[in-house]
């Protein structure tokens, strides 16, 4: 046997430009995304609400001749918000660090351990808070056939008219609430679907640019601004358990809504995500966020906590429909 083994003239050690760890893209998530962020001082708050029918009304009339022009006025509502806080920690013992090895950073794995895990938290509760049956004033769901009142044909079948559906809907809410739904977020395989098999859809794009259907082109074909196609996935298993991923939104819905392009006094908007910037002034992010590390010297240990506090709230349920079973 020829002398030295390749095993004895090399020790196996961890590459210094690879490693692997399966960080989601922020892009994936919508939550910071779909509906104006607005920073608050207070946890909780009242904020007004103007009833749109006052506003609306035709009641001006022909002023007489040294007269009074008739009086009108309005009236104010208040609703609320709550926000609670999130958080979760990890710890990097002295030890643990000074054993470290290139390219492992334990410092830098227990931030994006932590930034992963808010992300996921705050995608999670967006699905809870806006993209499922009864929050909305219209819940649409799709059948096979012979749809009736807010039932629609499914886009899987031969006669369903997706663009007709969401184009016919966008009019619904501008008719009642005077504005023009901007934003579809559509699930993964509803949107697979009508780009590689809807022929309706295939046939509107096939001369379009690059003949493909990004999100892009199909908000021009649904007379929206904006489509958002959720990628994120959650892990549902507890350590130690069969591992069960999958996607944190139902891929078989969607939301129609209307999203102000950013918050304002007197702005509707189908949702809104109060964050409490104010709970640490001037450290928290815009999400209401932050990551903090501390000395934890009787541990021999820095100690990292991520912070989250928000509401994610509908605040006007007319501007908003949501489709569900859209596919079989």
């Amino acid at each position: 046997m020829p002398q030295p083994l390749p095993s004895e003239m090399h020790t196996d050690k961890f590459l210094t430009n690879l490693s692997v760890a399966f960080y989601q893209d922020a892009m994936n998530f919508v939550a910071g995304r779909v509906f104006p962020i607005i920073g608050v001082q207070k946890q909780s708050d009242l904020y007004p609400v103007f009833p749109k029918g006052f506003f609306w009304r035709n009641e001006m009339q022909v002023r007489p001749l040294g007269g009074e022009a008739p009086r009108i006025g309005y009236e104010i509502n208040t609703d609320s918000y709550r926000c609670e806080e999130y958080s979760v920690a990890h710890t990097v013992d002295d030890r643990v660090r000074a054993n470290t090895d290139d390219p492992l950073n334990p410092d830098r794995s227990a931030a994006r351990l932590l930034t992963q895990q808010a992300l996921v938290k705050m995608e999670s509760d967006w699905v809870t808070n806006f993209f499922t049956t009864t929050l909305w004033d219209t819940d649409r769901e799709g059948v096979d056939a012979t749809p009736t009142g807010d039932q629609f044909l499914q886009f899987d079948q031969t006669a369903s008219d997706p663009i007709g559906l969401i184009r016919g809907d966008c009019d619904a809410i501008m008719g009642v609430t005077g504005f023009k739904p901007n934003t579809l977020v559509m699930g993964r395989d509803v949107f697979r679907y009508l780009i590689v098999t809807h022929a309706d859809v295939i046939d509107r794009i096939r001369y379009v640019q690059r003949g493909i259907a990004d999100t892009e082109i199909l908000a021009q074909l649904f007379g929206v601004d904006r489509i958002f196609v959720p990628g994120s996935v959650q892990e549902s298993a507890v350590e130690g358990a069969t591992s069960s991923i999958g996607f944190i939104h139902d891929s078989k819905s969607m939301l129609l809504c209307y999203s102000a392009p950013q918050p304002g006094i007197e702005l509707p908007s189908a949702g809104y995500t109060f964050a409490w910037t104010g709970l640490l002034p001037g450290e928290m992010n815009a999400m209401g966020g932050v990551i903090q590390r501390m000395r934890m010297e009787r541990a021999f240990s820095d100690y990292f906590v991520i912070r989250l506090s928000y509401d994610q709230k509908v605040v006007a349920s007319e501007l908003g429909i949501f489709y569900y079973a859209c596919i079989a």
